[in-house]
């Protein structure tokens, strides 16, 4: 599945039918990882959020070619540095539905469609009697992970959606704000439309089978 740019994820599933608005499932789903990101890795969390804006604006019915193109932009470098399959996630579902449904997108843009709120990502919190319980509460939580202005729990600071994505940055010769190299195909990644979804790096204490470790050869060990 990896090779043709899906995954099950954690092996739920998420079904709608052609009544369903796509760009409010994608502005659901964006959404949802956004909040949840721990902003550890800025990427996530900035482009994250600038992506559930952006989509934000389509499902309004008040966005343009040029939101389209940011998402796309920010999809580009939202997994970059990722410690966790989150901003992947992002990357994955929110990229796979713009290539694949753009008429639901441009619907929107062009008027055609009318407004509509996001669709309801929650989390399952328990199963009783072979039916899933939705947490309800995560529709009202916000980005710093407090739940409409209540007292906050432990949470990453708030990051602006308006910040700056990293080809952006390059773009304006100004690359101070990113530790990596920028690469010469940046300037060009704003306009094109989201690619196959990368492939997670693996770390290398994950190669090999589990439960297995690599043992070295003592050197004071003698040949026979």
């Amino acid at each position: 599945m990896a090779t043709i740019g899906s995954g099950l994820g954690a092996g739920g599933f998420y079904v709608i039918d052609g009544r369903t608005d796509i760009a409010a499932v994608a502005l659901g789903v964006s959404r949802f990882l956004a909040v949840e990101s721990c902003g550890q890795c800025e990427p996530c969390k900035r482009d994250g959020l600038a992506i559930a804006d952006r989509l934000g604006a389509v499902t309004g019915s008040t966005a343009t070619g040029d939101d389209i193109a940011e998402i796309s932009d920010r999809l580009g470098t939202v997994a970059d540095g990722a410690r966790c399959y989150l901003a992947y996630q992002q990357e994955r579902v929110v990229g796979s539905l713009l290539r694949y449904f753009p008429d639901a997108f441009d619907a929107h843009v062009a008027g055609r469609a009318p407004a509509a709120p996001p669709e309801p990502i929650l989390p399952v919190i328990d199963i009783v009697d072979g039916e899933a319980v939705l947490d309800n509460t995560q529709q009202a939580k916000q980005p710093d992970w407090t739940h409409d202005g209540s007292t906050p729990a432990a949470g990453p600071p708030p990051i602006s959606p308006t910040s700056p994505s990293r080809s952006s940055v390059l773009r304006s010769g100004n690359n101070r704000g990113d530790c990596r190299s920028p690469r010469s195909d940046a300037p060009d990644r704003a306009r094109r439309p989201p690619t196959a979804a990368r492939a997670p790096p693996r770390h290398p204490s994950h190669a090999g089978p589990p439960g297995r470790h690599l043992r070295t050869r003592p050197e004071s060990r003698r040949r026979r």
